[in-house]
C-alpha cells in the first residue's frame, strides 16, 4: 500500500501526468512546497499520491510541527527514489505508455 511519496524529474508535470494516466487518476500543480512541483492523485480511498518535484528539489524537516520546506538547489545528481505502484491498466497499455515515453526502446524491452 502506499499513501504517498515525492520524487524530482526534469518535468514535473509531465511525469505527474504520466503517473496519473497509469492510476487513472489525475495530477495538479503542486506549489506548496516548491513552485513548478506537481502532483499524481490516483484518485482511491487511501488518496495515494505521488508529489512530483523539480529536478534538484531538497525537502527538508522544518522545526516544530510545521511541514518541510524545500529548496532547489539545481543539483542534477541520479537518485535511487523509484516506487513499485498498483494499476488497474493491463500489461500492454502500461508497455504501451512506457514505449511512448522512452521509458524503454522497444516492444521487447
Amino acid at each position: 500500500m502506499l499513501y504517498h511519496m515525492s520524487i524530482d524529474a526534469d518535468d514535473p508535470r509531465h511525469v505527474a501526468l504520466v503517473i496519473a494516466e497509469i492510476w487513472g487518476g489525475k495530477a495538479y500543480p503542486f506549489p506548496p512546497v516548491v513552485a513548478g512541483s506537481w502532483i499524481a492523485m490516483a484518485g482511491d480511498e487511501r488518496r495515494t499520491s505521488i508529489e512530483v518535484y523539480p529536478r534538484g528539489t531538497e525537502l527538508r524537516q522544518a522545526p516544530g510541527d510545521a511541514d518541510s520546506y524545500g529548496l532547489l538547489t539545481g543539483s542534477r545528481r541520479y537518485t535511487p527514489t523509484h516506487a513499485a505502484i498498483g494499476t488497474n491498466l493491463e500489461l500492454g497499455d502500461i508497455m504501451a505508455i512506457a514505449l511512448r515515453e522512452g521509458y524503454i526502446s522497444g516492444p521487447d524491452a
